[in-house]
């Protein structure tokens, strides 16, 4: 059985495109244009065109050719819609389901080539991800600016989750990145899952009804959420990814004993140096968040309460950007391997 779509059903239309439901039940019909199709679409272009007849294109429906697609008929209509009403498809920046709203479109763009709809999701889902260390930094303060609002509001649990729910989250990321081979999103997005524990599940978190799908309470969530703690889909980190994080915090935590080394030479004298390997020893040894740890040792609110002199003080702000900048780097090649 046939059941025309209520927004793609075009009494102008000829061509007809049916795709079954994921239910089973009857397949969702669509009157389109051929050439609107094909305008979008090589795959469709080749299709319609004669002398040799898509094998697909092997029956009628109201008057107009029948053409059996294999997609799911709600993806089928998300890939239409879009060469119908070009900003249908709304994101909005840092969702953290963007890779799941986007998965579909992008495997049909793919499939029927459809390049300029497959190029511009795909630069979207970049954009939510940091490509170096200053757009990472951003990204951090303005989590950190959400997170203060909602402290110092004395917000609720639902607030709390606005800062987690506005921000990208990694695990899907990292999934549609590999699936669809857009490394450029890989290092960051590892980087942040490195920083989150096992316990810190977005899918064990959630609430429903104001109730949590976890042994914790509303009230112990609500504590680590304004506390700054992000989730990430563990469900989703394969045993391969699951490695290469736990490799990379392994990694970073060998650097920590060493980072005299690399401030080694920026200071004048004993004094400062001395209060320089007293800053770098207080570095938690268990950090998985090196970037943030340097960072906020060497700020410049820091330095002007350390008893640095002014020449140093300069030189040491300097030299942290640069490790952090190597840190970056590092991290980069580490991943995208």
């Amino acid at each position: 059985m046939f059941a025309p779509d209520p927004d793609l059903y075009f009494s102008d239309g000829n061509i007809i495109l049916a795709a079954p439901t994921s239910l089973g039940k009857d397949e969702v019909v669509f009157r389109v244009h051929r050439s609107v199709l094909a305008s979008h679409s090589p795959v469709f272009a080749d299709m319609f065109s004669p002398p040799h007849p898509h094998p697909d294109v092997n029956d009628t429906y109201d008057g107009e050719a029948l053409v059996c697609l294999h997609d799911d008929a709600t993806h089928v209509k998300d890939l239409l819609q879009t060469f119908y009403q070009p900003f249908s498809l709304t994101l909005t920046r840092y969702d953290p389901d963007t890779p799941d709203k986007i998965r579909a479109c992008l495997l049909l763009a793919k499939k029927y080539q459809v390049q300029s709809l497959y190029d511009h999701l795909v630069a979207l889902f970049r954009a939510d991800w940091p490509a170096d260390l200053k757009e990472w930094d951003d990204l951090e303060e303005e989590v950190a600016f959400r997170l203060d609002q909602v402290n110092s509001d004395f917000s609720g649990l639902r607030e709390a989750w606005d800062v987690d729910n506005s921000f990208p989250e990694p695990a899907s990321a990292i999934q549609l990145a590999h699936d669809f081979d857009i490394p450029e999103v890989l290092p960051a997005a590892y980087y942040h899952l490195s920083r989150l524990k096992l316990t810190q599940d977005r899918d064990g978190w959630r609430t429903q009804k104001g109730q949590p799908f976890s042994e914790m309470t509303s009230e112990e969530i609500f504590i680590r959420l304004r506390a700054g703690e992000r989730t990430a889909r563990w469900s989703l980190v394969t045993l391969q990814d699951l490695r290469r994080v736990i490799l990379w915090r392994e990694s970073l935590q060998d650097q920590i004993p060493r980072l005299e080394e690399r401030y080694r030479g920026v200071v004048c004298g004993n004094a400062c140096d001395a209060q320089l390997r007293l800053v770098l020893r207080k570095i938690p040894t268990g950090t998985s968040d090196l970037l943030a740890e340097l960072k906020e040792a060497f700020s410049d609110a820091k330095l002007a309460r350390r008893e640095f002199c002014a020449s140093c003080t300069a030189d040491i702000g300097e030299r942290n950007e640069i490790v952090r900048e190597n840190i970056w780097s590092e991290m980069k090649a580490f991943f995208l391997l």
